[in-house]
């Protein structure tokens, strides 16, 4: 048996007061209890303030797709307060089984408006290499 892992770590830090920092980390709980059925949404996501900033990534496995609206409109309002119009996220696919289709990687953006922007990747076309690329 496989086992599959989304790791998520914010490319950066976004300022925030303790005020803020408390209230995004007990909404972080909240959606987590896994005790209260209605609200429990699975999202693996933990947040850390250092002086006055804060980092969110995924503790073991964990995704922003999968953050309470309530949590992404919070997140928003610090990201205003901050001057801020996004916080950009990494997020990387694996298994721990070698198995095709199994790994990856991208990138999702928090707007200040509390929406997910997902980061769209094309391939060129054979065309449009340059010509050193072997076009």
């Amino acid at each position: 048996m496989a086992n599959n892992y989304t790791h998520t770590v914010g490319a950066n830090t976004v300022k925030c007061s303790e005020e803020d920092f408390e209230r995004l980390h007990a909404a972080l709980l909240v959606a987590e209890d896994e005790e209260d059925d209605e609200y429990y949404v699975w999202h693996g996501m933990v947040v850390e303030r250092h002086v006055d900033h804060i980092h969110m990534y995924s503790a073991e496995s964990g995704s922003v797709d999968e953050l309470p609206r309530a949590v992404l409109d919070l997140i928003g309002e610090i990201l205003t307060k901050a001057g801020e119009d996004y916080w950009e996220f990494g997020v990387c696919w694996e298994c721990s089984r070698k198995r095709p289709g199994e790994f990856g990687g991208s990138a999702v953006r928090i707007t200040k408006k509390g929406n997910l922007i997902y980061r769209k990747e094309t391939w060129p076309e054979e065309s449009e290499l340059l010509p050193e690329l072997g076009a």
